[in-house]
């Protein structure tokens, strides 16, 4: 299974070293993240100075730090582009809903954000 994580925070807590947790974490020697880049409740690309904000660039951000590595995030096509970047290598982290469907080839960690939505109808 692939790892996508909707909070790796509780992992990063853990007593590992930060070597220990960029090796695993982050291969390549860079936090690779991902996230769907048409969900702003996720994240979003700040107009003025690019920069992507958000829930996952702030847990992205955080993982990097306590692993001791440099971090990138990017937006993906939909779930599916944000589970494939993560099959394929592209990325280390995904971020998605959890969906028990999905649950078949994605290892979830625990939630990061408890979205509560309302609908009013006229």
């Amino acid at each position: 299974m692939i790892r996508i994580a909707l909070v790796a925070l509780a992992f990063a807590a853990s007593s590992a070293s930060a070597n220990d947790l960029a090796r695993d974490l982050a291969p390549t020697g860079s936090l690779r993240a991902t996230y769907i880049s048409t969900n702003p409740v996720q994240a979003s690309v700040d107009p003025a100075t690019k920069e992507v904000r958000g829930p996952a660039a702030t847990i992205a951000a955080e993982l990097a730090k306590r692993a001791g590595v440099p971090v990138t995030i990017t937006g993906a096509q939909g779930v599916q582009g944000v589970i494939d970047s993560v099959k394929n290598g592209t990325a280390d982290l995904g971020f998605v809903a959890f969906d028990p469907v999905r649950a078949e080839q994605v290892d979830f960690s625990q939630n990061y954000a408890l979205a509560q939505n309302t609908y009013i109808v006229a």
